[in-house]
């Protein structure tokens, strides 16, 4: 965290920039709201990791004074269909040029996903 040289507003627009950058965080679920130098993080995130990366990223601008990280944890759904959505919503997010198809097996107790690129 450092000094503040810029508006709240473009301390906002750099920060959802950052966050966007970043395939840890599911930034599609994270708002920011800045004053003062201060930055909010709200929303929820599937694991602890996103919401310290959001938390990480966030520190690392200048202008930053405080975070105020409110992200909250939701593990996600561990059935064939939570887990087939997650993907299919990672994927999404990659923007993958080429399509890719991926199918999702329960059996018993565990879940195999395969998959690779649609011809």
């Amino acid at each position: 965290m450092r000094t503040r040289p810029q508006t709240d507003m473009e301390l906002q627009l750099r920060a959802r920039e950052a966050l966007k950058r970043n395939m840890l965080v599911a930034s599609k679920r994270i708002r920011t709201d800045v004053r003062h130098g201060t930055v909010r993080l709200e929303g929820e995130v599937d694991y602890r990791a996103q919401r310290q990366a959001a938390e990480d990223i966030v520190r690392q601008l200048d202008g930053v004074l405080r975070i105020d990280n409110a992200i909250g944890v939701r593990p996600p759904d561990a059935t064939r269909h939570g887990i087939d959505a997650s993907i299919q919503a990672a994927l999404a997010q990659l923007n993958a040029a080429d399509p890719v198809e991926v199918t999702v097996v329960e059996s018993h107790e565990s879940v195999v996903v395969f998959g690779g690129p649609r011809v």
